[in-house]
């Protein structure tokens, strides 16, 4: 295994793991057209061409969990 930038690369089962901090990744989403609908202890993103909501915790500076991140992202539309 061997890493490149933000990115793992395991040459046996070619997994890819993107390491991403939640700050970073509320930032990608409010990009993408999503805004924030409520705020407590996560944050509950909308989007005008999507009916659901996704919530996403408030960490700040720690990383995203791999699985966190790909459920977010295709709940968003962006994977």
């Amino acid at each position: 295994m061997y890493i490149t930038g933000k990115l793992y690369i395991c040459a046996v089962n070619r997994i890819d793991i993107v390491l991403m901090k939640f700050s970073e990744l509320h930032r990608r989403l409010e990009r993408s057209g999503w805004y924030i609908v409520k705020e407590t202890d996560h944050r509950y993103y909308g989007h005008e061409n999507f009916p659901h909501l996704i919530k996403v915790g408030r960490h700040g500076s720690k990383e995203v969990p791999p699985n966190e991140f790909n459920k977010v992202m295709k709940a968003a539309g962006l994977k």
